[in-house]
C-alpha cells in the first residue's frame, strides 16, 4: 500500500470510527497539516483553533481524546531551554485495531481450521 493511501485510509477510519463529532472534527485539522503521506506536523494550538472553528479549550480537550482513543501521538518538540515549543503530531491507529487475537480465540480457530481439514503444522 503506498504511504499516500495509508494516510488517507488514516483520515477516513477516525470519520468512521466512533469518536465524538468534535474529535473528528479536531483530527481534520490537524491533517489538514500533514503532507500527502501523512507525516508529523507542528500546529498551534491556534492554528488548530482556527481550522476547527473550536474554542482553545475544547480543542485542547478533543486532542486529548484523540490521544487517549489511540488516533494520535503527540510529544513536546523543541530544545531545552528554547522559549518556544510546539507539539508534534503524529497520526497512529488505535491500538485496539492492532492487537493480535487472544491465545483463546486463535486456538478455537485453529481447531475449526484443522476440522474442515487444513492443513496441520508446528
Amino acid at each position: 500500500m503506498s504511504e499516500v493511501r495509508k494516510a488517507w485510509s488514516w483520515r477516513q477510519a477516525f470519520c468512521k470510527s466512533d469518536l465524538p463529532g468534535p474529535t473528528r472534527a479536531v483530527l481534520q485539522a490537524l491533517s489538514m497539516f500533514m503532507n500527502a503521506v501523512g507525516e508529523s506536523c507542528y500546529p498551534s494550538i491556534e492554528d488548530l483553533v482556527e481550522y476547527s472553528g473550536f474554542s482553545k479549550n475544547a480543542v485542547l480537550k478533543h486532542v486529548d481524546i484523540a490521544k487517549e482513543a489511540g488516533w494520535i501521538e503527540v510529544s513536546q518538540h523543541g530544545f531545552r531551554g528554547q522559549r518556544w515549543k510546539r507539539q508534534e503530531y503524529v497520526a497512529r491507529w488505535p491500538e485496539h485495531d492492532l492487537v493480535a487475537p487472544s491465545t483463546s480465540e486463535h486456538s478455537v480457530k485453529n481447531a475449526e481450521f484443522e476440522e474442515k481439514g487444513g492443513a496441520r503444522g508446528g
